[in-house]
């Protein structure tokens, strides 16, 4: 990968404090399809472990959305995506989560743990939303993933 891996594990925590730590450095770079910044977490590679609370198929871009939170189903969460270039993927999740009972753009309140490696990524058009708890509310993801294993 022309991306470096980053050691160890992060969590959904980890993601959200991007938000404050890269603010002076990704303000303006909202743009579509803007260069990945280097010296950001754009340019690296992350495993995240945590608990997907929801997802959903996003109907504007066709990626798979994953809400990952700690074991604390009202946790601030932070968002995965798996794009539509990866359908495989997707469909592999779906069907794994759709066997545990998970229920697609319902909030799950009995998480399905994974680890998922994936890029860091800014996305402008999601701002920091300090007062949403079981939203989003994050300019930064992990997108896209690469691989995911759900527990």
């Amino acid at each position: 990968s022309r991306y470096a891996e980053h050691s160890g594990i992060i969590t959904s925590e980890m993601v959200r404090s991007w938000e404050m730590k890269y603010a002076n450095v990704m303000g303006s770079k909202i743009a579509v399809n803007t260069a990945r910044v280097k010296g950001t977490p754009e340019d690296s590679i992350y495993t995240l472990t945590g608990y997907i609370y929801r997802a959903k198929m996003n109907a504007h871009d066709c990626d798979l959305h994953l809400e990952i939170s700690s074991t604390d189903p009202n946790a601030m969460r932070c968002v995965a995506e798996i794009t539509k270039e990866n359908c495989g993927l997707q469909e592999e999740v779906l069907k794994q989560l759709g066997a545990k009972g998970f229920i697609l753009d319902k909030q799950n309140f009995k998480g399905v743990k994974c680890t998922l490696k994936g890029l860091g990524f800014y996305d402008g058009k999601h701002p920091l939303k300090e007062n949403k708890k079981r939203e989003k509310g994050s300019a930064w993801e992990i997108h896209p993933v690469i691989s995911i294993q759900i527990e």
